[in-house]
């Protein structure tokens, strides 16, 4: 029998095919995806009679229904995060990485974890939003509707079957924000109440040149000149998460410690090209989120001076605002020092809270638009991208810089 006269046996669409070769050999083919450039990919399997050979045909696409059965129909929505999150660790930056895992683990998974994806209604993705709101703010509810919606957007590109409507589900309402600024007033008063608190800089750092938290908290004394009166804020302090270094081929940890942190072939595991500098266990020097957030800035005579007197006394480290111990100061302590100045000041935010860190920078911010300075400066003295321009630069001029600081600084009853 040639191959041109061969008889295919009939077998039902999607089983496969059969027939015997010239040389008496029978094959089977059958389809199993497609090439990297598109094109059907398909498998043979070979045996030396038509009953091997069809019974091995079977098994191999009965296999590989099953395994596209697993994918679509089996996978639950913690099982789906378990294989997610290690990849999502990989892709994004750490601080993203974290506010996804914390909420898959403390909201996601507690929730709907053992649903399955195909089975998903609109209900569930409520269910999630309902017990965030029950303990947290909107803000909370509405990051963790992204991290939902991503996590299963992705499900959707891997082949996972992932019912419509559930994409077209709204996040929760955005309630109305009130962070605001600091108050020039209130500024003053927490000013002078640190009048001799040898940390005084810190608080001048953030509510006259505009600093973040991360910002002043990983500030270096290798990025402060002095002598020449500028800042170089290029680096910015963050915890990096821990991942386990000890999984076998089947991606199952092997340590025998639940937490990648006690692993003992730990390492972190952070994008492909993320600059990061470690300073003391998982807290490393990281590059800001944007390009516009890497700025130089003038330094006033006043928090020169204060920087000076500050390095004398200030613990032996690289960090220009370290804990006691010299060790990097962990943003809650920052946090906790900032509210006992509010305290000591007498100073509270409008609706009777503490004030936020980072309204310290709306504070500057609301300064230097009320003293009319070209928004090309605040972007360059704040650090990011402003929606209020749209204009491109290179750098600003430091002195126009150092001029409008210098409005700032009057402001504030810092000029003596």
């Amino acid at each position: 029998m040639t191959e041109k006269s061969r008889k295919k046996p009939s077998r039902t669409y999607g089983s496969g095919t059969l027939f015997q070769r010239s040389d008496g050999r029978w094959i089977g083919r059958y389809r199993d995806g497609f090439t990297a450039t598109g094109k059907p990919r398909f498998r043979t399997i070979s045996a030396t009679s038509k009953e091997k050979c069809k019974a091995a045909l079977n098994k191999a696409v009965r296999e590989k229904r099953e395994e596209e059965t697993t994918l679509d129909a089996r996978m639950t929505v913690k099982a789906w995060c378990d294989e997610w999150l290690p990849r999502q660790q990989k892709r994004v930056r750490p601080s993203g990485f974290i506010a996804d895992r914390g909420a898959v683990r403390n909201w996601i998974v507690p929730n709907i974890g053992a649903r399955k994806l195909a089975e998903l209604t609109p209900r569930d993705i409520r269910k999630v939003h309902d017990a965030v709101m029950a303990k947290r703010a909107q803000g909370t509810a509405i990051r963790v509707h992204a991290t939902l919606l991503g996590a299963l957007k992705a499900a959707s590109l891997e082949g996972h079957t992932i019912p419509a409507r559930i994409f077209q589900v709204p996040p929760p309402a955005q309630g109305q924000s009130d962070r605001t600024e600091v108050s020039v007033e209130d500024a003053i008063a927490l000013l002078k109440a640190a009048k001799d608190d040898p940390r005084r800089s810190r608080w001048v750092a953030a509510l006259m040149q505009g600093m973040r938290q991360g910002e002043c908290l990983g500030l270096t004394w290798e990025h402060v000149d002095l002598e020449r009166g500028l800042l170089d804020i290029s680096w910015q302090l963050q915890p990096l998460p821990y991942a386990h270094g000890c999984l076998d081929d089947a991606g199952k940890t092997t340590c025998g410690k639940r937490r990648a942190g006690s692993c003992s072939a730990r390492y972190f595991a952070v994008p492909v090209g993320f600059e990061h500098e470690q300073i003391h266990l998982r807290w490393h020097l990281v590059r800001p989120k944007t390009s516009s957030g890497q700025r130089t800035i003038p330094l006033l005579p006043w928090i020169t001076a204060a920087l000076k007197a500050w390095r004398e006394e200030a613990p032996d480290s690289r960090l220009v605002w370290p804990a006691a111990d010299g060790k990097p100061a962990k943003p809650k302590d920052d946090v906790l020092a900032w509210e006992a100045l509010q305290e000591k000041a007498g100073v509270r935010h409008p609706d009777g809270r503490f004030y936020h860190p980072h309204e310290c920078r709306h504070a500057t911010a609301t300064i230097l638009m009320a003293l009319g300075v070209d928004t090309q400066i605040i972007i360059a003295i704040m650090g990011h991208a402003s929606i209020l321009s749209t204009r491109r630069y290179q750098h600003a001029d430091l002195e126009m810089m150092r001029t409008a600081l210098a409005g700032v600084a009057e402001r504030l009853q810092l000029t003596a």
